[in-house]
Protein backbone atom coordinates (compact mmCIF):
# COMPACT_ATOMS: atom_id res chain seq x y z
CA UNK A 1 0.00 0.00 0.00
CA UNK A 2 1.34 3.43 -0.94
CA UNK A 3 1.87 6.01 1.80
CA UNK A 4 1.18 9.58 0.77
CA UNK A 5 -0.06 12.66 2.63
CA UNK A 6 -1.26 12.51 6.25
CA UNK A 7 -4.94 12.30 7.07
CA UNK A 8 -7.09 15.28 7.96
CA UNK A 9 -7.97 16.04 11.57
CA UNK A 10 -11.49 16.82 12.77
CA UNK A 11 -12.29 18.63 16.02
CA UNK A 12 -13.23 16.50 19.03
CA UNK A 13 -15.41 17.78 21.85
CA UNK A 14 -13.62 18.58 25.09
CA UNK A 15 -13.59 20.73 28.19
CA UNK A 16 -10.74 23.20 28.67
CA UNK A 17 -9.65 23.16 32.31
CA UNK A 18 -6.71 25.57 32.20
CA UNK A 19 -7.50 29.11 31.11
CA UNK A 20 -4.74 31.19 29.48
CA UNK A 21 -3.29 34.15 31.35
CA UNK A 22 -1.86 37.38 29.99
CA UNK A 23 0.46 37.15 26.99
CA UNK A 24 4.20 37.59 27.15
CA UNK A 25 5.53 40.89 25.75
CA UNK A 26 7.28 40.50 22.43
CA UNK A 27 5.72 37.14 21.55
CA UNK A 28 7.44 33.77 21.36
CA UNK A 29 11.22 33.54 21.40
CA UNK A 30 12.72 32.76 17.97
CA UNK A 31 15.37 30.11 18.27
CA UNK A 32 17.89 28.86 15.77
CA UNK A 33 18.27 25.17 16.55
CA UNK A 34 21.13 22.88 15.50
CA UNK A 35 21.16 19.11 15.54
CA UNK A 36 24.83 18.32 16.19
CA UNK A 37 26.50 14.95 15.61
CA UNK A 38 29.88 14.33 17.27
CA UNK A 39 32.85 12.43 15.83
CA UNK A 40 36.20 11.64 17.44
CA UNK A 41 37.95 9.57 14.78
CA UNK A 42 38.43 5.98 15.96
CA UNK A 43 37.97 6.99 19.58
CA UNK A 44 34.63 7.01 21.35
CA UNK A 45 32.93 10.40 21.09
CA UNK A 46 33.24 12.30 24.40
CA UNK A 47 30.29 13.65 26.38
CA UNK A 48 30.06 17.36 25.63
CA UNK A 49 29.02 20.22 27.87
CA UNK A 50 27.66 23.58 26.80
CA UNK A 51 30.97 25.21 27.72
CA UNK A 52 32.76 23.06 25.12
CA UNK A 53 30.96 24.78 22.25
CA UNK A 54 30.90 28.14 20.52
CA UNK A 55 28.43 29.10 17.80
CA UNK A 56 28.73 31.96 15.30
CA UNK A 57 25.97 33.41 13.11
CA UNK A 58 27.38 35.35 10.12
CA UNK A 59 30.62 35.70 12.07
CA UNK A 60 29.02 36.99 15.30
CA UNK A 61 29.26 34.77 18.38
CA UNK A 62 25.90 33.83 19.91
CA UNK A 63 25.00 32.85 23.48
CA UNK A 64 23.86 29.22 23.63
CA UNK A 65 20.49 29.03 25.41
CA UNK A 66 19.49 25.42 24.61
CA UNK A 67 21.81 22.45 25.09
CA UNK A 68 20.78 18.83 25.59
CA UNK A 69 21.37 15.32 24.32
CA UNK A 70 19.43 14.84 21.12
CA UNK A 71 18.00 11.48 22.18
CA UNK A 72 15.91 13.18 24.84
CA UNK A 73 17.92 11.72 27.72
CA UNK A 74 18.11 14.03 30.72
CA UNK A 75 20.14 11.92 33.14
CA UNK A 76 17.26 11.43 35.57
CA UNK A 77 15.92 8.01 36.55
CA UNK A 78 12.80 6.73 34.84
CA UNK A 79 9.74 8.34 36.42
CA UNK A 80 7.83 6.41 39.08
CA UNK A 81 4.34 5.74 37.83
CA UNK A 82 1.11 5.16 39.71
CA UNK A 83 -1.29 2.44 38.48
CA UNK A 84 -2.82 3.48 35.16
CA UNK A 85 -0.15 6.08 34.39
CA UNK A 86 2.10 6.04 31.33
CA UNK A 87 5.20 8.09 30.53
CA UNK A 88 6.93 9.08 27.31
CA UNK A 89 10.28 8.37 28.99
CA UNK A 90 9.74 4.79 30.10
CA UNK A 91 11.03 3.20 26.90
CA UNK A 92 14.12 3.46 24.71
CA UNK A 93 14.35 6.58 22.56
CA UNK A 94 14.31 5.66 18.85
CA UNK A 95 17.06 6.77 16.46
CA UNK A 96 15.21 6.67 13.17
CA UNK A 97 16.97 6.38 9.81
CA UNK A 98 14.92 6.20 6.59
CA UNK A 99 16.43 5.05 3.29
CA UNK A 100 14.73 6.52 0.21
CA UNK A 101 15.65 4.90 -3.12
CA UNK A 102 14.71 7.46 -5.79
CA UNK A 103 13.45 5.55 -8.82
CA UNK A 104 11.50 8.60 -10.02
CA UNK A 105 14.62 10.61 -10.94
CA UNK A 106 16.83 7.79 -12.25
CA UNK A 107 17.27 5.94 -15.51
CA UNK A 108 16.77 2.16 -15.61
CA UNK A 109 20.50 1.44 -15.88
CA UNK A 110 21.21 3.57 -12.82
CA UNK A 111 18.43 1.87 -10.87
CA UNK A 112 19.84 -1.56 -11.63
CA UNK A 113 23.35 -0.62 -10.47
CA UNK A 114 22.06 1.08 -7.32
CA UNK A 115 19.82 -1.91 -6.54
CA UNK A 116 22.84 -4.19 -6.35
CA UNK A 117 24.74 -1.70 -4.21
CA UNK A 118 21.80 -1.33 -1.83
CA UNK A 119 21.41 -5.09 -1.43
CA UNK A 120 25.13 -5.57 -0.74
CA UNK A 121 25.15 -2.67 1.74
CA UNK A 122 22.06 -3.69 3.71
CA UNK A 123 23.01 -7.35 4.01
CA UNK A 124 25.94 -6.18 6.14
CA UNK A 125 23.67 -4.31 8.58
CA UNK A 126 23.14 -6.52 11.64
CA UNK A 127 20.74 -4.29 13.58
CA UNK A 128 17.80 -2.87 11.66
CA UNK A 129 15.95 -1.41 14.66
CA UNK A 130 14.36 1.90 13.63
CA UNK A 131 15.71 1.53 10.07
CA UNK A 132 13.07 1.91 7.34
CA UNK A 133 13.11 1.82 3.53
CA UNK A 134 10.96 3.40 0.81
CA UNK A 135 10.98 3.80 -2.96
CA UNK A 136 10.31 7.32 -4.24
CA UNK A 137 7.96 6.92 -7.20
CA UNK A 138 5.60 9.08 -9.26
CA UNK A 139 2.80 8.13 -6.86
CA UNK A 140 4.70 9.03 -3.70
CA UNK A 141 6.54 6.79 -1.26
CA UNK A 142 6.21 3.02 -1.70
CA UNK A 143 7.24 1.13 1.46
CA UNK A 144 9.75 -1.67 1.27
CA UNK A 145 9.88 -1.66 5.08
CA UNK A 146 7.63 1.20 6.16
CA UNK A 147 7.28 3.27 9.30
CA UNK A 148 4.57 2.15 11.73
CA UNK A 149 1.29 4.01 11.64
CA UNK A 150 0.38 6.73 14.13
CA UNK A 151 0.79 5.62 17.72
CA UNK A 152 1.78 2.03 16.91
CA UNK A 153 5.41 2.24 18.04
CA UNK A 154 8.09 -0.06 16.62
CA UNK A 155 7.23 -3.65 15.68
CA UNK A 156 8.56 -6.46 17.89
CA UNK A 157 12.25 -7.16 17.40
CA UNK A 158 12.79 -9.97 14.89
CA UNK A 159 15.29 -12.78 15.42
CA UNK A 160 16.73 -11.95 11.98
CA UNK A 161 16.99 -8.34 10.84
CA UNK A 162 14.90 -7.50 7.77
CA UNK A 163 18.10 -6.30 6.08
CA UNK A 164 19.16 -9.96 5.69
CA UNK A 165 16.17 -10.55 3.40
CA UNK A 166 16.39 -7.29 1.53
CA UNK A 167 16.73 -8.78 -1.98
CA UNK A 168 13.22 -10.31 -2.33
CA UNK A 169 11.67 -7.34 -0.51
CA UNK A 170 13.32 -4.83 -2.83
CA UNK A 171 12.67 -6.85 -5.98
CA UNK A 172 8.95 -7.07 -5.18
CA UNK A 173 8.70 -3.31 -4.59
CA UNK A 174 10.69 -2.42 -7.72
CA UNK A 175 8.60 -4.74 -9.89
CA UNK A 176 5.51 -2.87 -8.71
CA UNK A 177 7.20 0.49 -9.35
CA UNK A 178 8.12 -0.49 -12.91
CA UNK A 179 4.44 -1.00 -13.72
CA UNK A 180 3.71 2.65 -12.96
CA UNK A 181 3.62 5.32 -15.65
CA UNK A 182 6.83 7.37 -15.40
CA UNK A 183 6.68 11.16 -15.09
CA UNK A 184 7.41 12.79 -18.44
CA UNK A 185 8.51 16.31 -17.59
CA UNK A 186 11.37 17.63 -15.47
CA UNK A 187 9.20 20.16 -13.61
CA UNK A 188 6.69 17.44 -12.62
CA UNK A 189 9.44 15.17 -11.33
CA UNK A 190 11.25 17.91 -9.40
CA UNK A 191 8.22 19.50 -7.77
CA UNK A 192 6.73 16.07 -6.98
CA UNK A 193 10.01 15.00 -5.41
CA UNK A 194 10.20 18.05 -3.15
CA UNK A 195 6.54 17.69 -2.13
CA UNK A 196 6.92 14.02 -1.21
CA UNK A 197 10.13 14.58 0.75
CA UNK A 198 8.49 17.41 2.71
CA UNK A 199 5.65 15.05 3.68
CA UNK A 200 8.20 12.52 4.91
CA UNK A 201 9.91 15.25 6.95
CA UNK A 202 6.56 16.16 8.50
CA UNK A 203 6.01 12.56 9.51
CA UNK A 204 9.44 12.31 11.14
CA UNK A 205 9.17 15.68 12.86
CA UNK A 206 7.90 14.45 16.24
CA UNK A 207 10.31 11.54 16.59
CA UNK A 208 12.77 12.32 19.38
CA UNK A 209 16.46 12.71 18.69
CA UNK A 210 18.32 13.07 15.42
CA UNK A 211 16.53 11.60 12.41
CA UNK A 212 18.22 10.82 9.11
CA UNK A 213 17.14 10.30 5.52
CA UNK A 214 19.59 8.52 3.23
CA UNK A 215 18.40 9.70 -0.20
CA UNK A 216 19.81 7.51 -2.97
CA UNK A 217 19.14 9.54 -6.09
CA UNK A 218 20.28 10.59 -9.56
CA UNK A 219 19.88 14.18 -8.37
CA UNK A 220 17.25 16.90 -8.74
CA UNK A 221 18.01 19.88 -11.01
CA UNK A 222 16.72 23.31 -10.02
CA UNK A 223 18.26 25.25 -12.93
CA UNK A 224 15.23 25.03 -15.22
CA UNK A 225 12.65 27.76 -15.90
CA UNK A 226 8.92 27.14 -15.90
CA UNK A 227 6.26 29.88 -15.58
CA UNK A 228 4.76 29.93 -12.09
CA UNK A 229 7.38 27.61 -10.58
CA UNK A 230 10.38 28.38 -8.35
CA UNK A 231 12.38 25.14 -8.15
CA UNK A 232 15.28 26.71 -6.25
CA UNK A 233 12.84 28.22 -3.75
CA UNK A 234 11.19 24.80 -3.33
CA UNK A 235 14.59 23.25 -2.71
CA UNK A 236 15.33 25.75 0.05
CA UNK A 237 11.86 25.23 1.51
CA UNK A 238 12.56 21.49 1.62
CA UNK A 239 15.82 22.17 3.44
CA UNK A 240 14.03 24.42 5.95
CA UNK A 241 11.27 21.83 6.47
CA UNK A 242 13.81 19.08 7.11
CA UNK A 243 15.74 21.33 9.47
CA UNK A 244 12.66 22.31 11.48
CA UNK A 245 11.72 18.62 11.77
CA UNK A 246 15.21 17.76 13.07
CA UNK A 247 15.96 15.59 10.03
CA UNK A 248 19.47 15.42 8.55
CA UNK A 249 19.71 14.58 4.84
CA UNK A 250 22.41 12.20 3.53
CA UNK A 251 22.11 12.33 -0.28
CA UNK A 252 23.92 9.65 -2.30
CA UNK A 253 24.49 10.54 -5.96
CA UNK A 254 23.76 7.50 -8.15
CA UNK A 255 25.86 8.92 -10.99
CA UNK A 256 28.85 7.39 -9.24
CA UNK A 257 31.49 9.55 -10.94
CA UNK A 258 32.27 11.97 -8.12
CA UNK A 259 31.63 14.96 -10.38
CA UNK A 260 29.76 18.00 -9.07
CA UNK A 261 27.11 18.98 -11.58
CA UNK A 262 23.94 21.04 -11.13
CA UNK A 263 22.02 18.14 -9.55
CA UNK A 264 24.87 17.27 -7.20
CA UNK A 265 25.05 20.92 -6.11
CA UNK A 266 21.38 20.70 -5.12
CA UNK A 267 22.09 17.64 -3.01
CA UNK A 268 25.04 19.36 -1.36
CA UNK A 269 22.93 22.41 -0.48
CA UNK A 270 20.24 20.28 1.16
CA UNK A 271 22.87 18.41 3.17
CA UNK A 272 24.41 21.73 4.29
CA UNK A 273 21.03 23.10 5.37
CA UNK A 274 20.23 20.03 7.50
CA UNK A 275 23.58 18.97 8.98
CA UNK A 276 23.92 15.82 6.88
CA UNK A 277 26.61 14.61 4.48
CA UNK A 278 26.60 14.28 0.72
CA UNK A 279 28.14 11.27 -1.06
CA UNK A 280 29.03 11.81 -4.72
CA UNK A 281 30.46 8.40 -5.58
CA UNK A 282 27.61 5.90 -5.00
CA UNK A 283 28.87 5.20 -1.46
CA UNK A 284 25.60 3.67 -0.32
CA UNK A 285 27.01 1.37 2.37
CA UNK A 286 29.08 4.20 3.83
CA UNK A 287 26.13 6.61 3.84
CA UNK A 288 23.78 4.19 5.63
CA UNK A 289 26.42 3.17 8.18
CA UNK A 290 27.46 6.76 8.88
CA UNK A 291 23.89 8.05 9.15
CA UNK A 292 23.04 5.42 11.77
CA UNK A 293 26.30 6.08 13.63
CA UNK A 294 25.71 9.85 13.72
CA UNK A 295 22.61 9.37 15.88
CA UNK A 296 24.60 7.64 18.63
CA UNK A 297 26.24 10.82 19.93
CA UNK A 298 24.26 13.91 19.03
CA UNK A 299 23.02 17.05 20.73
CA UNK A 300 20.51 19.84 20.25
CA UNK A 301 22.05 23.32 20.47
CA UNK A 302 20.03 26.51 20.22
CA UNK A 303 20.52 30.26 20.39
CA UNK A 304 18.33 33.36 20.16
CA UNK A 305 19.64 35.90 17.63
CA UNK A 306 18.71 39.59 17.98
CA UNK A 307 15.44 40.68 16.29
CA UNK A 308 17.27 42.35 13.39
CA UNK A 309 18.68 38.92 12.48
CA UNK A 310 15.40 37.93 10.81
CA UNK A 311 16.02 39.73 7.54
CA UNK A 312 15.04 37.06 5.02
CA UNK A 313 18.67 36.47 3.97
CA UNK A 314 20.95 33.43 3.95
CA UNK A 315 22.96 33.17 7.18
CA UNK A 316 26.12 31.13 7.65
CA UNK A 317 26.64 29.17 10.87
CA UNK A 318 29.97 28.06 12.30
CA UNK A 319 30.19 25.73 15.28
CA UNK A 320 33.45 25.25 17.20
CA UNK A 321 34.45 22.75 19.89
CA UNK A 322 37.27 23.37 22.38
CA UNK A 323 38.05 19.64 22.71
CA UNK A 324 40.87 18.34 20.53
CA UNK A 325 40.19 15.62 17.98
CA UNK A 326 36.43 16.26 17.95
CA UNK A 327 34.57 16.97 14.71
CA UNK A 328 31.07 18.44 14.77
CA UNK A 329 28.46 17.85 12.07
CA UNK A 330 25.63 20.38 11.96
CA UNK A 331 23.85 22.58 9.45
CA UNK A 332 26.03 25.38 8.13
CA UNK A 333 23.37 27.76 6.82
CA UNK A 334 19.72 28.78 7.10
CA UNK A 335 17.30 31.36 5.72
CA UNK A 336 16.41 33.92 8.43
CA UNK A 337 12.78 34.25 7.41
CA UNK A 338 10.86 37.17 8.94
CA UNK A 339 8.24 36.11 11.47
CA UNK A 340 5.42 37.37 9.27
CA UNK A 341 6.27 34.83 6.55
CA UNK A 342 5.91 31.88 8.90
CA UNK A 343 3.20 32.86 11.37
CA UNK A 344 2.18 29.82 13.40
CA UNK A 345 3.39 27.38 10.73
CA UNK A 346 6.14 25.89 12.92
CA UNK A 347 3.74 25.24 15.78
CA UNK A 348 1.10 23.77 13.47
CA UNK A 349 3.62 21.54 11.71
CA UNK A 350 5.02 20.26 15.01
CA UNK A 351 1.57 19.48 16.41
CA UNK A 352 0.46 17.75 13.22
CA UNK A 353 3.66 15.70 13.05
CA UNK A 354 3.31 14.64 16.69
CA UNK A 355 -0.27 13.55 16.02
CA UNK A 356 0.65 11.33 13.07
CA UNK A 357 4.04 10.08 14.32
CA UNK A 358 4.42 6.35 15.03
CA UNK A 359 6.45 7.20 18.15
CA UNK A 360 5.95 9.46 21.13
CA UNK A 361 8.15 12.56 21.33
CA UNK A 362 10.17 12.84 24.54
CA UNK A 363 11.75 16.31 24.38
CA UNK A 364 9.21 17.38 27.04
CA UNK A 365 8.62 14.76 29.72
CA UNK A 366 4.96 13.78 30.18
CA UNK A 367 2.99 11.45 32.45
CA UNK A 368 -0.65 10.76 31.63
CA UNK A 369 -3.63 8.75 32.83
CA UNK A 370 -7.31 8.54 31.95
CA UNK A 371 -10.49 7.42 33.66
CA UNK A 372 -14.14 7.17 32.60
CA UNK A 373 -16.44 10.03 33.53
CA UNK A 374 -19.13 8.30 35.58
CA UNK A 375 -22.07 10.53 34.66
CA UNK A 376 -21.06 10.92 30.98
CA UNK A 377 -20.92 7.58 29.11
CA UNK A 378 -18.46 7.54 26.21
CA UNK A 379 -16.34 10.26 27.85
CA UNK A 380 -13.00 10.03 29.65
CA UNK A 381 -11.01 12.50 31.71
CA UNK A 382 -7.33 12.71 30.78
CA UNK A 383 -4.87 13.97 33.40
CA UNK A 384 -1.55 15.18 32.00
CA UNK A 385 1.51 16.07 34.09
CA UNK A 386 4.15 18.14 32.26
CA UNK A 387 7.74 18.01 33.53
CA UNK A 388 8.48 21.68 34.32
CA UNK A 389 12.26 21.30 33.98
CA UNK A 390 11.73 20.69 30.25
CA UNK A 391 9.65 23.84 29.75
CA UNK A 392 11.37 27.08 28.75
CA UNK A 393 10.54 29.75 31.37
CA UNK A 394 11.73 33.29 30.65
CA UNK A 395 12.25 36.07 33.21
CA UNK A 396 9.78 38.92 32.60
CA UNK A 397 10.12 41.55 35.31
CA UNK A 398 9.73 39.78 38.63
CA UNK A 399 7.87 36.85 37.08
CA UNK A 400 8.69 33.77 35.01
CA UNK A 401 6.77 33.38 31.75
CA UNK A 402 6.00 30.21 29.82
CA UNK A 403 3.88 29.49 26.77
CA UNK A 404 2.63 25.99 25.95
CA UNK A 405 0.01 24.58 23.60
CA UNK A 406 -1.75 21.29 24.33
CA UNK A 407 -3.81 19.17 21.94
CA UNK A 408 -5.29 15.69 22.23
CA UNK A 409 -5.46 13.31 19.26
CA UNK A 410 -8.05 10.53 19.40
CA UNK A 411 -6.95 7.48 17.40
CA UNK A 412 -9.94 5.14 17.51
CA UNK A 413 -10.05 1.85 15.65
CA UNK A 414 -11.76 2.08 12.28
CA UNK A 415 -11.97 5.89 12.33
CA UNK A 416 -9.92 8.79 11.05
CA UNK A 417 -7.72 10.46 13.70
CA UNK A 418 -9.29 13.58 15.16
CA UNK A 419 -7.79 16.28 17.32
CA UNK A 420 -9.00 18.93 19.71
CA UNK A 421 -8.51 22.61 19.12
CA UNK A 422 -5.16 23.81 20.51
CA UNK A 423 -5.42 24.60 24.23
CA UNK A 424 -3.10 27.51 25.15
CA UNK A 425 -1.29 27.63 28.49
CA UNK A 426 0.28 31.07 28.88
CA UNK A 427 1.84 31.26 32.34
CA UNK A 428 3.21 34.00 34.59
CA UNK A 429 4.71 32.56 37.77
CA UNK A 430 6.22 34.21 40.79
CA UNK A 431 9.60 32.93 41.95
CA UNK A 432 7.88 30.85 44.64
CA UNK A 433 5.38 29.41 42.14
CA UNK A 434 8.19 28.56 39.76
CA UNK A 435 10.11 26.71 42.49
CA UNK A 436 6.98 24.76 43.46
CA UNK A 437 6.23 23.93 39.83
CA UNK A 438 9.72 22.56 39.34
CA UNK A 439 8.88 19.94 41.96
CA UNK A 440 5.32 19.07 40.95
CA UNK A 441 5.14 19.94 37.25
CA UNK A 442 2.24 21.48 35.36
CA UNK A 443 -1.03 19.52 35.61
CA UNK A 444 -3.70 19.73 32.90
CA UNK A 445 -7.05 17.92 32.83
CA UNK A 446 -9.47 17.57 29.96
CA UNK A 447 -12.61 15.62 29.13
CA UNK A 448 -12.74 13.82 25.77
CA UNK A 449 -15.27 11.77 23.84
CA UNK A 450 -13.73 8.30 23.51
CA UNK A 451 -15.38 4.98 22.76
CA UNK A 452 -12.67 3.04 24.61
CA UNK A 453 -11.15 1.10 21.67
CA UNK A 454 -8.01 2.73 20.34
CA UNK A 455 -5.63 5.37 21.70
CA UNK A 456 -5.50 8.93 22.94
CA UNK A 457 -2.30 10.91 22.40
CA UNK A 458 -1.64 14.05 24.44
CA UNK A 459 0.76 16.50 22.79
CA UNK A 460 2.52 19.52 24.30
CA UNK A 461 4.36 22.17 22.26
CA UNK A 462 6.60 24.80 23.87
CA UNK A 463 6.36 28.10 21.96
CA UNK A 464 9.59 29.37 23.51
CA UNK A 465 11.85 26.42 22.69
CA UNK A 466 10.02 24.79 19.74
CA UNK A 467 10.21 21.47 21.62
CA UNK A 468 7.52 18.78 21.64
CA UNK A 469 6.39 16.07 24.02
CA UNK A 470 3.69 13.47 23.42
CA UNK A 471 2.40 10.45 25.32
CA UNK A 472 -0.06 7.80 24.17
CA UNK A 473 -2.76 6.20 26.33
CA UNK A 474 -4.16 2.88 25.14
CA UNK A 475 -7.81 1.96 25.51
CA UNK A 476 -9.36 -1.47 25.21
CA UNK A 477 -8.52 -3.62 22.20
CA UNK A 478 -11.30 -5.25 20.24
CA UNK A 479 -11.07 -8.99 19.65
CA UNK A 480 -12.68 -9.83 16.36
CA UNK A 481 -15.20 -7.76 14.39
Amino acid sequence: MMWRAGCALAVAAGVVCAAPKKAVPGGPTRLVTLSVAVEAGKARAPELTQDDLQVFDNGKQQRITVFRKANGATGEAEPKLAPGEVSNRSAAIPHVTVIVFDVLNARMTQQGYARGEIIDALKKVDSADYLYFYLLTEQGLMPVVGLPEAGEGPPPRMATAWTKTIQPRLDQAMNAAYRMKPAMYTDERVMGTFSTMKMLADRLGAVAGRKNIVWITHGVPVDFEEPGLDPEGEMRLLGATLDEAGVAMYPVDMNGNGEIGASAETLGEIAAMTGGRVYLDTEIAKAVTQAMADTASSYVVGYVPPPENWNGKLHKIKLKCSLKGVRLLAKSEYIAEPAATRGGARQQAALRAATLSPFDASEIGLIASMKPVVDAPGTVEVTLRVRAQDVKLLPVGDEWAGSLVVIYAVLEEGAEPRATDPQPMDMHLSAAERDKTMQSGFVVKRGLEFGGAGKIRAIVYDNYSNQVGSVTLKGAERNGP
